[in-house]
């Protein structure tokens, strides 16, 4: 990455304004095409309040800041899923003018490391079904998709996603 350094730090209470700042400045960019704008800030505000972020990390999820050198270039959140032999990265969501430097498959890894280490032998995540960028980033990381499936999110809103799965292996748990 050209001498760049890329860090990943943990997000507590304080630090989550951080990540809702981050959600709208990158959901707009990231789904404009894809949902309607009243979705994307239904979505944004179920998602990043002080309150739903506080009830998700009592749930058992992790969120994350994602750096490059000194600047917030995204977030993440990860944590168990509903088997107990999977692990599910929940978002990853990198600005616009820093995508394509790497910061998601480093992500991506740092879950599948997370994962491994939790006792979990794959990992997986949901896709929409339009968000074809983001689709080929995690098949060249190795997800396959296992199904299709649709969620109610309220006020009449659904998303159409794709279920991936990826397989996690000793490899996944180098430093």
């Amino acid at each position: 990455m050209n001498g760049s350094r890329i860090r990943i730090t943990q997000v507590c209470p304080p630090r989550f304004p951080r990540v809702a700042d981050l959600a709208q400045r990158i959901w707009p960019v990231c789904f404009g095409a894809i949902i309607s704008a009243a979705q994307c800030e239904y979505m944004i505000r179920q998602r990043y309040s002080p309150e739903a972020m506080a009830q998700a990390i009592a749930d058992g999820m992790t969120y994350e800041i994602i750096h490059l050198d000194d600047l917030e270039a995204g977030f993440g959140a990860h944590g168990p899923a509903s088997s107990p032999t999977e692990w599910k990265l929940w978002q990853v969501y990198i600005l616009p003018e820093l995508q394509g430097r790497g910061l998601g498959r480093d992500y991506i890894d740092h879950v599948a490391r997370s994962a491994y280490r939790n006792g979990r032998s794959s990992l997986l995540l949901t896709v929409n079904k339009r968000n074809d960028r983001a689709r080929a980033l995690y098949e060249r990381c190795g997800f396959q998709v296992r199904e299709s499936a649709s969620f109610d999110i309220g006020n009449g809103f659904v998303m159409d996603d794709y279920v991936l799965v990826k397989s996690l292996h000793p490899a996944n748990d180098t430093p």
